[in-house]
């Protein structure tokens, strides 16, 4: 083989050569740019998977906490319904024992009727029986006043030698428990005074419920008045405390502010213009009684005063008083007998 045959073969192997590493970086473009884009894909992925999990694991935390969230309403709940039942168990003690207070409280309230009738029953009975006895004193009392005054007469008699004279009686064989008006007076000394007890009364009364309500005490003696010449002295009891404290009148007493007052009889029964007429004018004779408080000194006078009140259509009730006793009353006390 010639020289340049040599040559030309060296060079085609050359060429293959060169052709064959031609492609082989060819293929190691190609494959290193289907490594690079494998690459990329795997870390795409990658990054939409982690995502994925992130989220995920989002939901599941919010989820736990609503689970949590839940249990904790759930062990809300079920505190309130016990609390609520304890409270139910509770309202229907209560109620069942209201009414166990209720069903007593109608026993008693029927237990206090039965007695209430049994006491108003029972007033009603003694009522009876005190105006029998209030008659029978009265009759008792109309007689005593009856031969106090002719006693008292006939002792004056002897004791001044005076002329004996004729006393006009005005006879009623039973005397009447007065439950018309009633006007007071005093005889005492020869003179007349009128006496306010109706109106000391009624203003004790006013007075006591005042005295009542506002002031502890276990004794007090009150004074209300003047009323006209006279005060009127009254003496209460107290028991009890609160609303079991009793309050008890137990006596009252009139007291002149002059024991000296008054009109003498003469005057009194013969002057228009006196206080004795004065008074007596407000009331109509048909329905008054007039009590006369007499004091031993004065029967002779009492005589004249009664004659004359017959004369003028009054009726008399007298209440004869010992000598410097003061005209007084307490819850015993009776009506005035009327002769």
């Amino acid at each position: 083989m010639s020289q340049s045959g040599i040559t030309t073969g060296q060079d085609a192997f050359l060429d293959i050569v060169a052709n064959l590493v031609g492609i082989l970086i060819i293929l190691i473009v190609i494959v290193g740019a289907q490594a690079g884009a494998a690459a990329r894909l795997s870390v795409a992925v990658d990054q939409d998977l982690q995502s994925l999990i992130n989220q995920a694991v989002i939901r599941t935390d919010r989820q736990d906490r609503d689970l949590k969230k839940l249990e904790i309403d759930n062990e809300q709940l079920e505190t309130l319904i016990d609390q609520e039942q304890a409270l139910a168990r509770q309202l229907t003690d209560v109620r069942h024992q209201r009414m166990v207070e209720l069903e007593t409280v109608r026993q008693l309230v029927q237990q206090q009727t039965r007695d209430l009738d049994q006491r108003t029953r029972q007033a009603l009975a003694n009522k009876t029986r005190q105006h029998q006895l209030t008659k029978e004193l009265a009759d008792v009392q109309a007689t005593l006043v009856a031969l106090e005054s002719e006693a008292a007469l006939t002792q004056s008699r002897k004791t001044t030698h005076t002329t004996t004279e004729t006393i006009e009686h005005y006879p009623n064989p039973i005397a009447r428990t007065v439950f018309s008006q009633e006007v007071h007076f005093r005889l005492a000394g020869g003179k007349l005074i009128w006496v306010p007890l109706d109106e000391l009364v009624d203003t004790m009364k006013q007075h006591w419920r005042l005295i009542a309500e506002n002031k502890s005490f276990q004794k007090t003696r009150q004074t209300v008045g003047p009323v006209g010449n006279f005060r009127l002295q009254y003496d209460l009891d107290s028991r009890g405390e609160g609303t079991q404290r009793q309050v008890q009148f137990r006596k009252f007493s009139l007291i002149p502010v002059d024991q000296n007052a008054g009109e003498p009889v003469d005057w009194a029964l013969g002057a228009s213009d006196s206080q004795w007429r004065g008074r007596l004018a407000i009331y109509p004779p048909e329905k008054t009684t007039v009590s006369i408080w007499v004091y031993p000194d004065s029967y002779q006078q009492h005589a004249t005063v009664k004659t004359w009140l017959h004369d003028q259509g009054f009726q008399m009730a007298s209440w004869p008083m010992e000598p410097g006793r003061l005209i007084s009353g307490s819850p015993d006390g009776l009506k005035t007998s009327a002769q």
